[in-house]
């Protein structure tokens, strides 16, 4: 709901996704959960706060290898480091703070102890990209460029797939990488790796490492291993024609017309994991182990 002075005209509300800039009332909201997790674990009294232990090892990482200063410069009270801390901070343009925001997310992944701080701390982000009208949310690790929360959940979903699977996975985590970057997204690659994941999950299925999608839907099909409808096998088809064709995505493109966008990135990374999830349930519905 918008507050009593947007409603009434006395302040203009937000209207402008931030996609290449970042304004103050999202850097200090950014700012704001990044202090709090700095702070929440924190010993000592009498307002003298020490560096925990246990979080000594996150500071000691931002500094020396975000920040790249030298560890005897290091304030060892947490008040005076997150003074330093907030003064770096403020200096980073605002793609080098999404940067700050995915290697505290990555450092925090990497300790299977602060599952739920981490996922306290994506949605405590996510809540502040989307009130902020960023356009980006996080997902896994990564600041990626703005996808409806439906669409999060089929690419969510297609990531924490089982171990047996980790080929099927690898492909729409490089898929997402690639559509993530900041600076320099590689849609074509992006598209190719989601493409692949759908292949490989299909190759899975039909038991033969080395077929192409094509091949591998045909496959799946005569030995009626799966019953797909044949509008949905149809589009499988045609996207991996769209992959392999001569005017396809694993080609080079000489004609300078072939170029592929964001929206046609996202569309694959999303419609991808859809088919990954979908094709998972037929199997375990047919019987089908997949390993």
């Amino acid at each position: 709901m918008k507050r009593f002075s947007e409603r009434y005209g006395y302040k203009q509300p937000k209207v402008d996704i931030q996609i290449d800039s970042m304004d103050d009332d999202l850097r200090n909201a950014l700012w704001n959960e990044v202090y709090a997790e700095f702070s929440a674990d924190t010993c000592g009294g009498y307002g003298f706060l020490l560096l925990s232990p246990s979080d000594k090892s996150l500071y000691t990482a931002f500094w020396k290898s975000f920040f790249k200063l030298p560890l005897d410069k290091m304030p060892t009270e947490i008040s005076g480091y997150l003074v330093s801390l907030k003064d770096l901070f403020d200096k980073l343009d605002w793609y080098e703070l999404y940067d700050l925001i995915e290697f505290m997310l990555d450092w925090i992944a990497k300790d299977s102890r602060r599952e739920n701080q981490l996922w306290s701390f994506k949605d405590n982000l996510n809540n502040v990209l989307e009130s902020n009208m960023s356009g980006y949310r996080i997902i896994e690790t990564s600041v990626t460029p703005i996808i409806e929360d439906e669409e999060i959940e089929e690419i969510e979903s297609a990531i924490h797939l089982a171990d047996p699977l980790n080929g099927v996975k690898k492909h729409i985590l490089a898929a997402l990488e690639m559509y993530s970057k900041k600076q320099d997204p590689d849609y074509r690659n992006s598209v190719k790796e989601s493409i692949s994941a759908v292949e490989s999950l299909c190759r899975i299925i039909c038991g033969d490492p080395k077929a192409t999608l094509g091949e591998a839907l045909d496959s799946i099909e005569k030995k009626g291993l799966i019953s797909l409808h044949k509008a949905l096998k149809t589009g499988l088809s045609k996207i991996y024609g769209y992959s392999s064709d001569e005017q396809g995505i694993r080609h080079a493109f000489t004609d300078g017309k072939s170029e592929i966008f964001q929206e046609d990135a996202r569309f694959m990374l999303v419609s991808c994991s859809a088919f990954v999830n979908y094709l998972i349930v037929k199997a375990d519905k047919a019987g089908i182990t997949l390993h």
